[in-house]
């Protein structure tokens, strides 16, 4: 529909006048449980206009790399999303009870060894680093959350990357 409008016509075919100018994102999840179904549905959405993609908060570099090969042929940009975990009892639930969510037995285990609250707010942002250096270069940009809006812990995220390009 919203490709319709942009072409300047309603959905059934009528000139709505000047065309609109939406750009049109939608979300698609590396780590879904029926993958060949959300692959199909990915396809469906860009044929339908879809413009760029967004996913939801990635814990898994592998799977993210192994979800883009897949999509590849698609040519569709990519925001990935990354946010910091707070604890091991945050990274369990992600886990086991969002469905789509997969955030490895390692980062389960890096939370689960943060002997502190302090000390597992930390490791949450040292692992949306790590996941944020692994994947520069591939994706065309992020969407950070802040939790509990703690921007402090966003902005901590972002200091491994912009050096290299801050000059250019």
């Amino acid at each position: 529909m919203v490709a319709h409008l942009n072409r300047g016509v309603d959905v059934g075919g009528k000139s709505i006048g000047l065309p609109t100018g939406f750009l049109i994102g939608i979300m698609a999840n590396p780590g879904a449980i029926d993958a060949e179904r959300e692959m199909k549905r990915l396809n469906y959405k860009i044929e339908a206009g879809a413009e760029f993609l967004v996913t939801p908060p990635v814990f898994d570099s592998i799977l993210l790399e192994r979800f883009f090969r897949k999509i590849e042929e698609f040519k569709i940009p990519v925001i990935v999303g990354l946010t910091p975990l707070a604890s091991f009892r945050e990274a369990e639930f992600m886990n086991n009870e969002l469905p789509g969510f997969s955030v490895p037995d390692t980062v389960l285990d890096r939370m689960h060894n943060a002997p502190t609250p302090e000390a597992g707010r930390a490791e949450g942002i040292m692992i949306a680093q790590d996941i944020l250096k692994a994947i520069e270069g591939m994706v065309s940009g992020i969407q950070l959350s802040a939790p509990s809006d703690d921007y402090d812990r966003a902005i901590e995220i972002l200091s491994v990357v912009g050096s290299k390009g801050a000059a250019s």
